[in-house]
């Protein structure tokens, strides 16, 4: 069980930053460090801040089967990959970057479905099982 209302976080007060100053850099929280961990990006904020990156762009985060994954075939959109950490892994990350004014974008993908894992079909069995046989005959 994840208690959300548990994590208290430190940059309670930020509230962003204006368009004109995004300077983006998007990463893959599994290529980015060593660790491939949530926390592990941490270390590299301040860099980032010192080389003039304003906003941090985390690639998808959505749950996937498998160990690796470069995002685009989650699952579970709401549900950030533990392979990186847990979800307060995450807040730390995301309240750390806006700590130093760092602004944080989730890249989020919502039409690439994987059909190991999804159980999206049970929802609307119709469509989903029709395209996913139309699909899987194509490949």
């Amino acid at each position: 069980m994840i208690d959300h209302d548990s994590y208290h976080w430190r940059a309670s007060e930020w509230h962003g930053r204006p368009w004109n100053e995004a300077i983006v850099l998007e990463v893959h929280i599994g290529t980015f460090t060593t660790a491939g961990a949530y926390r592990a990006i941490i270390e590299k904020l301040d860099h980032l801040v010192t080389t003039g990156v304003t906003a941090l762009e985390l690639m998808p985060l959505a749950d996937f089967p498998g160990r690796r994954s470069w995002g685009y075939d989650g699952v579970l959109w709401f549900a950030p990959t533990s392979i990186y950490g847990r979800p307060d892994d995450l807040k730390t990350l995301i309240d750390e970057a806006h700590l130093r004014g760092l602004m944080v974008f989730l890249d989020v993908v919502y039409n690439h479905f994987r059909p190991e894992g999804n159980f999206l079909q049970s929802y609307a069995p119709g469509f989903f099982s029709y395209t996913w046989r139309r699909l899987l005959r194509q490949i």
